[in-house]
């Protein structure tokens, strides 16, 4: 019969063999997905590179201070909230457009 003693022994030899193999997959497992993020990234930082580059989008010029006036009525009007500063237009007597001077 074999001995209580050597049984302990390969049980736990088997144990530690387990979890050797255990920590040994869960490291290469790792080292995958941390190689397979790097790709990824690459890919993503070269796809979004070719994409900027190759827009055929020309000078734009920022919108003036009536078309920003113009949408934030819009937006206002569609229930969305300004988060924007309101630009204030003085007039005159008139109705005509004063310069901040006067």
């Amino acid at each position: 019969m074999v001995s209580e003693a050597l049984l302990v022994a390969l049980l736990s030899t088997q144990i530690g063999l387990i979890l050797l193999a255990w920590w040994w997959l869960k490291r290469e497992i790792e080292d995958t997905i941390d190689d397979l993020n790097l790709t990824l990234g690459q890919a993503m930082k070269n796809a979004m590179k070719s994409l900027v580059e190759e827009l055929p989008i020309g000078d734009i010029e920022p919108p003036s201070a009536i078309q920003q006036l113009a949408i934030e009525w819009i937006h206002s009007k569609m229930g969305g909230s300004s988060n924007q500063a309101q630009v204030m237009v003085a007039q005159d007597e008139q109705g005509r457009f004063m310069s901040e001077k006067n």
